[in-house]
């Protein structure tokens, strides 16, 4: 199995649970047991104190991180000044549930960049759902579409 950490999940329009609608996962782990997903368009009002209380070490990305260590956690606040984000909460899938979900059409799938997690959560999911269809467009061939696309 070949791990999709690291892959953002854009909910499709098909996708109708109303936990992820319009919703960008960023995948944090991915393997035989599952996955665990953040997602980077649902901002939470929260205090880094309160985040305190549900904090391994991880890169999803370059220059991106995962963490649940306390201890790492306060050394970035306090020693560091890159950009940072706090995610409460995650989205989980059990073993063969993500890729059941991606087959049925319920996820599509990109490569995860940095711009991605740190800029602008309000127009995420829009602006990746124009980049999507923007890349299918131009991977279309007119050579080998059919006159008639019912014959198709």
């Amino acid at each position: 199995m070949k791990s999709l950490q690291g892959q953002l999940l854009i909910a499709s329009p098909k996708l109708f649970d109303r936990n992820f609608f319009r919703s960008v996962v960023l995948l944090v782990q991915h393997g035989e047991n599952g996955a665990l997903g953040l997602v980077l368009n649902r901002p939470l009002e929260m205090t880094i104190a309160n985040a305190w209380e549900q904090v391994s070490e991880m890169p999803v990305i370059p220059e991106v991180f995962f963490t649940t260590d306390r201890d790492s956690i306060q050394q970035l606040v306090t020693q560091n000044h890159s950009k940072m984000k706090f995610f409460v909460g995650y989205a989980g899938w059990s073993p063969g549930q993500l890729e059941s979900e991606l087959e049925d059409g319920g996820w599509l799938m990109v490569s995860a960049e940095n711009k991605h997690i740190f800029e602008s959560e309000e127009d995420l999911w829009p602006t990746l759902m124009r980049e999507i269809s923007e890349a299918i467009y131009q991977n279309l061939n007119p050579k080998v579409i059919p006159q008639d696309p019912s014959t198709n």
